[in-house]
């Protein structure tokens, strides 16, 4: 039962995360990585965005989860 709960956060693992949480760090993490990768090709191509929004595609990488969220909302 122990190795069940560990697993949901019940009690700390020995790694300082349990496996749940290292997946959703490495999920997010990857989406992270994949729009780093998109806005350099992006930046990259002939017909690339202004500046401005250049900037905004980067503020919004470096938002957390929640801000995202909320943004994702509001559009």
């Amino acid at each position: 039962m122990s190795t069940v709960t560990s697993w949901f956060g019940g009690q700390p693992s020995d790694s300082g995360m349990n496996l749940l949480q290292q997946i959703i760090s490495r999920v997010l993490n990857s989406d992270i990585a994949d729009l780093k990768k998109r806005l350099k090709v992006i930046d990259s191509s002939a017909d690339r965005p202004s500046p401005e929004q250049t900037e905004a595609l980067k503020a919004y990488i470096s938002m957390s989860a929640d801000q995202q969220a909320e943004l994702r909302s509001k559009s």
